[in-house]
């Protein structure tokens, strides 16, 4: 678990870095904001999912992969409700807000997986 925070802060600093300057150009500073609130939205949804699978990182290779996968459902409902909630408060634009919500869900997604896929990999390299 301690390998995955250091790839999921270089995601959201790459994807924070990365998509300033489109966004403010496009919205403007709230647009920007609505970035970093939809950043947290999706870190919401992938800390849902870590909760679960945490409690499993033990497991031989084939249950701890389908429960990752099992997560998702709510990984997505979190992330979702988190930027419907922040879509209410009515503080950031819709379109950037929604659109940075879907973007850092699969980029921390992709994150999520890529470690899943080392610690599978040293599972099976320990267990030869």
């Amino acid at each position: 678990m301690a390998r995955l925070w250091p790839r999921i802060a270089v995601v959201l600093a790459i994807g924070l870095a990365g998509g300033c300057w489109p966004t403010w150009h496009f919205a403007g500073s709230p647009g920007v904001t609505a970035m970093a609130v939809a950043a947290g939205a999706a870190l919401l949804g992938l800390g849902a999912g870590l909760i679960i699978l945490a409690r499993k990182t033990q497991e031989p290779g084939p249950k701890l992969a389908m429960t990752f996968l099992l997560t998702a459902p709510i990984r997505m409902t979190v992330t979702l409700a988190a930027a419907i909630a922040a879509w209410l408060a009515g503080y950031w634009p819709v379109l950037p807000l929604m659109i940075w919500t879907v973007v850092f869900y699969l980029l921390l997604l992709a994150a999520e997986a890529n470690w899943l896929t080392s610690l599978l990999k040293s599972q099976a390299a320990r267990s030869e």
